[in-house]
């Protein structure tokens, strides 16, 4: 079987494969596996406002707390009249500090007395907190006192339960999303890694550059929106920064691939967009050190900007598809699209609805959009890397002549300029120059191939006689030319008698035989302008030799 069959054959395996699982998952009746036999008992109701804010008693959660600023607020429940050994609660809260009292004690307490350097929320934090033996049947109380209003004080569920079967939950509940987190992750370093390589080899691929920040970014932003990293992060403050500088950062990479990959003149929006990006991460970071604000307090400048590139990126891609009939931006567009549609969703689940997850939406966009681009634009940088290793080919082919497979006069050519430039009265450089006697004669009595053959023998053995101390060249039909740089005397009249042994041992073990004269002097700065007059030089003295050669009458056939 041929290897683009064998390589249908493993797509259509692995779609089926994947099309198995799902009909076995959606067809079959299955109880869910599960490491962690105890039990989590929610413990939502029974919940009542002990400070009067909300104007009824009974507290309904999961709720969102409207607050003005420093203002606290408190609701109470009755704990169970059975104690459980390790019993623990926890709950998910948005920005507000948190006291917990058991029967009028403290027993837990976050974010009162801290020294925040960028603003004064920590972002949205889980907390977990023990009960007390010997206080079943007793009145608990979560006090809450939250600086900003937009989406502050959200309580999330709250639950019941061992501190490990709590954590093992929470696990559950955010592996996925955090392991889509890390595959983009991965993704976008992958982008960078292949830009690299391209960069190298063929100075092209800033959209992979740019992609794969914009993967980086966002993998990093929405892994933060996980919660997962409270597990490996022990100040959430910090985790709150990260999840809010990427946030503010990943939408400039994302325009600039944009700009890169159309054609269209809306070059100044997208540096207009950028530029008012890297002014709200200023402003915005500035703001929240001097504690005039904070990052949540900055979001509505972010969204606007946001929906701006919305717009501006469906804008472009359409007048790509529509008015520049520019096939390659197809699937650049139905990605864009996708992940504009998401985005949108995400920002008013956030804004307006319950923001547990505040990416959730927004993550699976991006995986599409990563999956599609990703697809595509590696196929191009497939398409780039051939044309390159071609390009490759034929730059060698440029300056090699195909024949001895020495290099040509082009080559030589360009060596001599690049020495000349930097060329020192005190430079060692020796210029020697070949010819081969008798081609015509032989191209004429025995046929051409007999004369290639003829010309590959010199070629072989100047090379293999100077290949440790100068490069070889083939300048001419029968010339061939040698750069000795730096090399002793010594060392090169041992190449040379290396060349008359070669030529000798050749003609031994041949009917046809070579005659190599050749000349060669050392670059003299009183007599020569440069290199090219060194060369002239010892063309001369190669005349000079092959006169002498055919004075002497050495019969070559």
């Amino acid at each position: 079987m041929k290897d683009n069959n064998i390589l249908k054959s493993l797509y259509i395996l692995i779609f089926s494969s994947i099309i198995i699982v799902i009909v076995a998952f959606y067809g079959s009746k299955l109880e869910k596996t599960s490491l962690n036999n105890e039990e989590i008992t929610p413990y939502d109701t029974g919940w009542y406002d002990s400070t009067g804010k909300f104007g009824d008693d009974d507290v309904i959660i999961p709720t969102k707390l409207e607050l003005p600023k420093n203002t606290k607020v408190r609701i109470s429940n009755i704990l169970p009249e059975r104690y459980v050994e390790g019993m623990a609660i926890s709950l998910r809260s948005s920005f507000p500090n948190l006291r917990v009292f058991v029967d009028n004690i403290k027993i837990y307490e976050y974010g009162h007395e801290r020294k925040l350097l960028f603003g004064r929320t920590t972002g949205s934090n889980y907390h977990i907190f023990r009960i007390p033996r010997g206080t079943e049947g007793t009145k608990i109380t979560l006090e809450f006192n939250t600086y900003e209003k937009p989406m502050s004080g959200k309580i999330s569920s709250i639950e019941m339960g061992s501190k490990v079967a709590i954590l093992t939950n929470i696990s559950q509940l955010h592996l996925l999303p955090f392991l889509i987190c890390i595959l983009i992750f991965i993704f976008g370093t992958i982008f960078i890694f292949v830009y690299g390589y391209m960069r190298l080899k063929f100075k092209e691929g800033k959209s992979l550059l740019y992609l794969g920040f914009f993967a980086i970014l966002v993998a990093i932003w929405s892994a933060t929106e996980t919660k997962m990293l409270q597990f490996f992060i022990p100040y959430q403050f910090i985790e709150n920064i990260i999840s809010n500088l990427s946030l503010i950062i990943f939408p400039i990479p994302f325009l600039l691939f944009l700009k890169g990959a159309s054609h269209s003149n809306n070059s100044k929006g997208f540096n207009i967009l950028c530029t008012l990006f890297i002014i709200d991460f200023i402003v915005t970071n500035i703001l929240t050190f001097i504690g005039v604000s904070d990052y949540m307090g900055m979001l509505p400048a972010f969204f606007i900007l946001a929906a701006l590139s919305v717009g501006l990126s469906l804008y472009t891609v359409l007048k790509e598809v529509i008015v520049y009939r520019n096939r390659d931006t197809f699937v650049l567009g139905i990605s864009t699209l996708i992940l504009a549609v998401f985005t949108i969703l995400n920002c008013i689940h956030c804004y307006f609805f319950d923001a547990t997850d505040a990416s959730f939406y927004f993550r699976i966009g991006l995986l599409l959009f990563i999956i599609l681009i990703g697809f595509s634009t590696f196929k191009k940088m497939i398409v780039m890397i051939k044309i390159g290793l071609n390009s490759g080919t034929f730059q060698k082919l440029a300056y090699t002549d195909i024949l001895t497979n020495l290099k040509n006069r082009t080559a030589y050519v360009q060596d001599l300029d690049k020495l000349n430039e930097s060329l020192l009265p005190t430079a060692n450089v020796i210029a020697v120059i070949f010819d081969l006697n008798n081609l015509k004669e032989a191209n004429d009595t025995y046929g051409h191939e007999i004369g290639d053959t003829l010309l590959i023998a010199a070629a072989d053995c100047i090379k293999k006689a100077l290949m440790d101390c100068g490069t070889c060249y083939r300048i001419g039909g029968d010339e061939f030319a040698a750069i000795v740089k730096d090399a002793y005397d010594i060392t090169f009249l041992e190449c040379m008698s290396d060349l008359n042994y070669k030529i000798k041992c050749y003609n031994e073990n041949n009917v046809i035989k070579l005659e190599i004269p050749y000349g060669y002097t050392h670059y003299n700065p009183v007599t020569d302008r440069d290199l090219y007059g060194t060369f002239s030089r010892a063309d001369a003295l190669m005349y000079e030799a092959k006169a002498k050669m055919k004075a002497s009458h050495i019969k070559v056939y």
